[in-house]
């Protein structure tokens, strides 16, 4: 009998961590995806200078991402010519972009080695904003960082940018999301090249 139940338990046990391993999968996917498209959408609408990477916490700095490989970023500042941030895209009278303001993206760490990803919309200028100048960037990230949040995901363990080539269009992201379920821990990476408007 004692035999009969150690197999039993050998052959049930890992069908119940199972169902947890599957479930902490979800929670990572449906944590991160959203979000991690939704900084795509927004580099796809804007220009590869006027991507930075910037300093956690504030006063932050930013400065232009690396252009040999991914490094890690805790706030991400993204140009947009959205109006708003999240309306419709603005062009003066030449049709080309007139950037409203930035898209900032920060990771706000928590107290089991992941983080809380955020993002809010700030105009520094009150005006249209050229790409290229870190002291907008700079300010807008600060801004942002001081006004209230939006929430986008949790259990976000990394963020890096890359931006592979000075003439390039292209911003390389990629983004790390842990997920733990009773036993059972899980992380999935989203990773992209993503074409810039020019």
């Amino acid at each position: 009998m004692g035999m009969v139940s150690s197999f039993v338990v050998l052959i049930i046990a890992p069908l119940f961590h199972a169902s947890d391993a599957e479930t902490a999968k979800v929670d990572t996917i449906q944590a991160a995806a959203k979000a991690f498209y939704r900084m795509q959408r927004d580099l796809h609408a804007s220009t590869a200078t006027g991507v930075y990477v910037c300093t956690y916490p504030a006063p932050s700095v930013c400065s232009a991402p690396s252009t040999t490989s991914l490094t890690d970023a805790k706030v991400i500042a993204i140009i947009t010519p959205r109006k708003n941030g999240n309306g419709q895209v603005m062009f003066d009278p030449t049709g080309s972009p007139q950037y409203q303001g930035y898209q900032v993206y920060w990771l706000t760490p928590d107290a089991v080695g992941t983080a809380t990803l955020s993002y809010a919309f700030n105009d520094p200028t009150a005006g249209s904003i050229n790409p290229g100048f870190t002291q907008t960037a700079d300010a807008a990230v600060n801004n942002a960082l001081a006004a209230k949040p939006t929430f986008l995901a949790q259990s976000i363990s990394d963020l890096q940018l890359g931006n592979f080539s000075s003439t390039s269009r292209t911003i390389g992201l990629k983004m790390l999301a842990k997920s733990v379920e009773s036993t059972s821990q899980n992380e999935t990476s989203f990773e992209s090249d993503t074409a810039t408007r020019n």
